[in-house]
């Protein structure tokens, strides 16, 4: 299989386009234009740029299973779940037989979006304590309700009660988990472009490694 394959998860690059425009707030007269809301003073923030933020970092994690899809079907394992996450790389042997650091790199990253069982905080191992329940954060922005808030807000909120069952995180760290999950995005691309290049060159029919006919950057 051509190493091309590995580079059609290079052309998700509007996520990265659309969180970097959700994080310097670009186009906001175009994106709020003719948008009327009233302040109820519970610090909710509805702007353009936080909608940016959120489908960008939600974009992020598509581009993940889309790896694990791609390796699936690339290394011919045969899955019936699919998911980036710790559990499917310790399931699939086939790739721990490939002896490809590339791979292992991915299975580590793996973890890092992965519930750990020996920590009671949600949902992971977290070698980086700034990517603490990012997956959750994933969970409720796809399937749940988020709410992001002013930093600087403190005063009342009509939220706080027991009927609320919004996911509450600041601007700010809104900003910062979506910078980390960006950040793994990009290594997982690249470490996938890697593995794919690492095994051509090992299995290719005709003895000769598969290369591009044109340098590509990974970046």
């Amino acid at each position: 299989m051509p190493l091309s394959m590995a580079m059609r998860c290079l052309s998700n690059q509007w996520r990265f386009n659309l969180f970097y425009e959700g994080l310097n707030k670009k186009y906001v007269k175009f994106t709020d234009k003719d948008k009327y809301l009233t302040d109820t003073l519970d610090g909710v923030i509805y702007e353009g740029y936080i909608e940016k933020t959120k489908s960008a970092l939600k974009g992020c994690f598509s581009v993940l299973d889309k790896i694990s899809r791609l390796l699936d079907k690339y290394y011919e394992l045969n899955s019936s779940k699919i998911a980036f996450n710790r559990q499917w790389f310790d399931k699939q042997k086939k790739l721990k037989e490939q002896s490809n650091p590339f791979l292992t790199a991915l299975f580590w990253l793996s973890k890092d979006f992965t519930q750990h069982d020996d920590d009671e905080r949600r949902p992971s191992y977290w070698l980086d304590d700034s990517a603490f329940e990012v997956r959750e954060l994933r969970n409720e922005l796809e399937h749940g309700w988020v709410r992001v808030v002013n930093p600087d807000f403190e005063g009342f909120s009509t939220w706080q009660n027991e009927h609320d069952y919004a996911y509450k995180i600041t601007s700010d760290e809104l900003n910062d988990k979506g910078m980390h999950v960006l950040k793994q995005t990009r290594h997982a691309l690249i470490y996938l472009c890697l593995a794919i290049n690492f095994t051509e060159k090992l299995t290719n029919k005709n003895g000769e490694p598969s290369t591009l006919s044109n340098d590509v950057p990974l970046i």
